[in-house]
């Protein structure tokens, strides 16, 4: 509860909520000890490769995952995503592997000493390699299964330039080149036209006014997503695509907000306060995740807090498969939104997703990458860049 609900900017700063960690309020210090000696990162653990190997495994839901999938795919190794689950012996021991474990496996490498680039890769990002002896799996799908899907290294074009956020641009750009070292061009949203859109998989569209494309950009795009391209928009980013009918989704529009909001007995003197009750500046909201669809790979828990800055809303749809999460029936986890908006957002859908032809269209009205620091919702983006063409979901469906 706040005394003033004017805000400009941030109201809902809980760190562990940005970090999609688990915690609890301590109520009392009894029984509690502090360590003897300040933390201290680990010594890098060198990556061990047992070169009779059928193939090597690492998990997803680290957070480095997709730099060390990057790293691998621009070496021209090939790796390969598991879309269901599946166990196997590793030193000995039957493992259980999630949808979303990434495959390297021996017989398709033409790299040589991709063994020892594949370690070196590993110990550099500091994530356990498993090694597999057999083709044939103890539960589940089989290494040379049709349900492990051939990664590409995405090639990423990021619209920028006038008329869009700066802010949302640049946390994108930090995510994906500075953390994840996935090289991404920023092409001025002005410049479009003139772009050879074939040479990019992904093209990623942060909140902006994209009103000023002109109608062959709309056609160049949309030619450009069913012939395989893959769009990832947030925000109005996605609205316009709505507008232009590349998203099929509907959205609320402003007068639906302005009516949930009762000014019959409001006086002059109520109107910046009835402003700032129209606005959510900054606050953190509960999503509930499909975790069985690829764009949630990595996530082990369904429930995921979300950034919100925007009143932007999706309209529910009774398309099915289309809604990779939603948001959950009480969502406010931290930070100031009016109950009108909250009650709105209830249960409406946060993250979508569905094909345009051989491509794939993903929408979020969220700032899944706000400030660089809120690194829960990150890994739904880089899902987006390697496992798009992993799930199919038509309009028809």
């Amino acid at each position: 509860n706040f005394k003033d609900n004017t805000f400009y900017d941030v109201s809902g700063w809980t760190l562990p909520l940005a970090m999609n960690i688990k915690f609890d309020q301590v109520s009392s210090t009894w029984g509690l000890k502090a360590q003897d000696k300040p933390w201290r990162e680990e010594t890098v653990k060198e990556a061990k490769m047992d070169n009779s190997a059928y193939a090597y495994v690492f998990e997803w839901h680290d957070f480095l995952a997709p730099k060390l999938l990057h790293k691998i795919a621009k070496a021209n190794i090939k790796a390969k995503v598991a879309t269901k689950s599946f166990s196997a012996a590793v030193n000995g021991e039957v493992k259980t592997f999630s949808p979303g474990t990434i495959i390297v496996p021996a017989g398709i490498q033409g790299v040589e000493n991709w063994r020892k680039i594949v370690a070196d890769f590993a110990t550099q990002s500091q994530i356990p390699l498993n090694a597999i002896t057999t083709g044939l799996t103890t539960k589940g799908i089989d290494i040379g299964s049709s349900s492990f899907r051939l990664i590409s290294t995405p090639k990423v074009l990021l619209v920028g330039g006038k008329g869009v956020s700066q802010y949302e641009a640049g946390e994108m750009l930090y995510y994906l080149d500075n953390l994840l070292e996935i090289p991404v061009t920023v092409v001025e949203m002005q410049r479009l036209d003139a772009i050879d859109l074939a040479s990019y998989s992904h093209i990623i569209m942060v909140n902006g006014k994209y009103k000023a494309l002109s109608t062959q950009v709309v056609g160049k795009l949309v030619s450009w997503v069913e012939n395989g391209g893959v769009i990832f928009s947030q925000k109005s980013a996605a609205k316009w695509l709505s507008s232009n009918e590349i998203l099929r989704m509907d959205f609320v529009s402003k007068s639906h907000i302005d009516q949930l909001f009762d000014t019959e007995k409001l006086t002059y003197g109520d109107k910046e306060k009835l402003s700032a009750r129209k606005r959510i500046a900054g606050a953190i909201f509960q999503a509930e995740l499909d975790i069985t669809h690829p764009l949630a790979y990595g996530y082990q828990q369904s429930e995921l807090p979300v950034f919100r800055n925007s009143t932007i809303i999706m309209e529910k749809t009774s398309k099915p498969f289309i809604a990779v999460a939603k948001y959950s029936k009480t969502p406010l986890l931290s930070g100031y939104a009016d109950q009108n908006l909250v009650n709105r957002l209830a249960s409406n859908p946060t993250l979508v997703a569905h094909n345009v032809g051989k491509g794939r269209v993903i929408a979020s009205t969220d700032n899944l990458v706000f400030r660089g620091y809120f690194l829960g919702s990150m890994k739904i983006v880089a899902n987006s860049l390697f496992f798009a063409k992993a799930f199919s979901t038509t309009l028809a469906e």
